[in-house]
């Protein structure tokens, strides 16, 4: 039903990966990531998807937070140290006013599926996404981020390939503040998704309640999303 990826360009570099892609059958594919990104690592075209393009985290000005990894490689130590700030206030700003996760709520509710949300590296605006879908539907915040903190083992190959080219761009040199910054921009760490788990409780009652106050998904609704995307929707009903 729901895929979650990285940049699609990334994904598919062979004639296999193309027909492994398009075998999903996907009806809709939602990028998360800034204008600059898609620009840079322009996503492969998928027959019979539909594509929706909102980036998923802006600044406080509006303005699409891009998250070019190449753009790392040479960007000033006060810049870096600015994205990382960035990085973890957007956990806490991810959920709220969203248009990019309502239109993939508004796909979930007229059962446009299968389909698959990316960003460039698929886990910080796709692992909040990935949170809300599973929390709608009922899964236990422990069973969520034991989901999210796989990001590190599907990822393991990526990040020590990237690990090596920062390491490369800084003439084999890496301090602890720097090794700080690439763990965080290749991987993930469970204080991040708390944030968003935690500023969403502390401004709402219920998760119910934020569901709908941010995509107007009231009672009738969540029970139609469970009909649809579980196989047993009563074992669900009492959990948070």
């Amino acid at each position: 039903m729901f895929y979650r990826s990285g940049a699609l360009c990334e994904a598919v570099t062979t004639p296999h990966d193309r027909e492994l892609l398009e075998s999903l059958g996907l009806k809709v594919i939602f990028d998360f990531r800034s204008l600059q990104e898609k620009r840079q690592m322009p996503d492969p075209d998928v027959p019979g998807a539909r594509r929706v393009d909102f980036s998923a985290i802006q600044d406080d000005s509006g303005r699409d937070v891009n998250f070019d990894i190449a753009s790392f490689f040479s960007m000033p130590a006060d810049e870096l140290e600015q994205t990382f700030h960035l990085i973890r206030q957007g956990y806490a700003q991810m959920p709220f006013g969203n248009r990019a996760y309502r239109a993939l709520f508004d796909a979930m509710l007229e059962g446009e599926v299968p389909l698959l949300f990316h960003c460039t590296a698929g886990k910080d605006r796709t692992g909040v996404a990935a949170m809300l879908i599973l929390r709608a539907l009922g899964v236990s915040d422990a069973n969520i981020m034991a989901d999210y903190l796989k990001t590190n083992e599907c990822r393991m190959r990526t990040r020590a390939a990237l690990t090596e080219k920062f390491r490369a761009a800084l003439g084999g040199q890496m301090d602890l503040a720097r090794r700080r910054m690439v763990d965080l921009m290749t991987g993930v760490e469970a204080d991040g998704l708390r944030m968003s788990m935690e500023a969403i409780d502390r401004r709402y009652p219920a998760f119910a309640d934020y569901l709908q106050a941010e995509y107007s998904i009231g009672p009738a609704q969540l029970e139609r999303l469970r009909a649809m995307y579980l196989e047993d929707a009563d074992s669900t009903a009492g959990q948070k």
